[in-house]
């Protein structure tokens, strides 16, 4: 599920910053909604974030960690470069 979000975020964030300029804001409403989202699907305790670098085209990291019961804490991170 982890892996499905991460990815759907990714190539929505491929379509919508077309312009290397005018770059999403990681507070934009898109990933606010896709971060409720995700933590919503997602087993109590998760997290999602996405962070953006200052590169032209603009980079992202989306950020998701859940626990796993006698494991403890799963990372995937999915590199996003627009």
């Amino acid at each position: 599920m982890a892996l499905r979000l991460a990815a759907s975020l990714a190539d929505e964030l491929r379509a919508l910053d077309r312009d290397a300029f005018a770059s999403l804001a990681v507070d934009a409403p898109e990933i606010a909604a896709w971060s409720t989202a995700a933590v919503a699907a997602l087993p109590a305790g998760a997290t999602a974030s996405v962070e953006r670098d200052n590169a032209t085209p603009a980079g992202y990291l989306i950020r998701i960690e859940w626990p796993v019961a006698g494991v403890g804490l799963q990372r995937l991170l999915l590199s996003v470069t627009t």
